[in-house]
């Protein structure tokens, strides 16, 4: 039997293990538990999903759900989609990135029924 010393590398915040370092750095800057990726959205009662069309590559249009504000009036998109470059561009609508602070949040949501 062989015994075989290896390294593993694991997530500051959510302790998930790996065996490469690249993909255990590539892992922490998108981790939805590391402070960096926080933003208030998540939290607010403005943020809801709604239903918009997009285009894929292949320019067929899909109905998906994406985050939207609804105090702002646009369609926002979260730190993880910013750093893999997979956010949708909209024709008409915007979709912007969520701000590290927001001078609308609120986490009343009785006052939005």
């Amino acid at each position: 039997m062989k015994k075989i010393k290896t390294v593993i590398y694991k997530c500051d915040f959510c302790n998930k293990i790996y065996q490469k370092e690249y993909f255990a750095r590539k892992h922490e800057e998108s981790c939805t538990l590391n402070p960096k990726n926080f933003r208030p959205c998540f939290s607010c009662s403005y943020l809801t999903k709604k239903e918009t069309k997009v285009l894929d590559d292949y320019e067929n249009e899909k109905i998906l759900d994406l985050l939207y504000c609804k105090k702002k009036n646009v369609f926002l998109h979260t730190p993880q989609n910013e750093l893999k470059n997979n956010a949708f561009t909209l024709d008409e609508n915007d979709n912007i990135p969520m701000p590290k602070e927001c001078s609308h949040y609120s986490d009343d949501y009785e006052t939005l029924f």
